[in-house]
């Protein structure tokens, strides 16, 4: 027991997860614990209304990554340099009156974008390992149990990543509960 006491209804912040980290240290389930924290967080979404960020406690926050790379990144630029006029000849790439408006739909178009970035990197991953462990049939490898459900279990392969199935049908005539 880490001695962490949370009460009913209580606010979670950023602070609360740092003290449950803190009193992990360097116990054998960290990686559990430590997962189970990411799972609990609200999946990060992009929106026209200031939302902060949760983890860093900050009531505005905006990031920057490559706007190359990343629409919201060049919207946010846009935004920035229309808003305090820091160029002259911005109103050619600068945000329109339509973009503004519509910012909430290009919002949800592009965190649906990332959640399916997200999505066909994880099948990539589970791929690779499927390929990879297809040639090792019969050998014993170490996983980590990660969900449990009335069919079966997930587990992912320590060391490689990607996710399995294990039905419960393939474990034999023992008894679970």
């Amino acid at each position: 027991t880490f001695e962490i006491a949370f009460a009913l209804g209580q606010v979670i912040t950023p602070a609360t997860f740092n003290r449950l980290i803190d009193k992990l240290g360097e116990v054998e389930f960290r990686t559990e614990v430590m997962e189970q924290i990411l799972r609990s967080q609200t999946q990060a979404y992009y929106g026209p209304q200031n939302s902060g960020h949760f983890g860093l406690s900050l009531g505005s926050y905006a990031h920057f990554t490559s706007p190359i790379r990343r629409y919201s990144d060049l919207i946010v630029h846009r935004s920035l340099v229309g808003a305090y006029g820091l160029n002259p000849q911005a109103e050619a790439t600068a945000l329109t009156k339509d973009d503004a408006e519509r910012m909430k739909l290009i919002g949800e178009v592009i965190s649906a974008a990332e959640r399916r970035a997200m999505e066909a990197a994880r099948e990539t991953v589970d791929r690779y390992v499927a390929a990879f462990l297809a040639m090792r049939v019969g050998e014993i490898v170490a996983t980590r149990i990660t969900g449990v459900t009335n069919f079966g279990f997930f587990a992912t392969v320590e060391g490689l990543g990607g996710d399995g199935l294990v039905p419960i049908s393939t474990l034999g005539t023992e008894y679970f509960r």
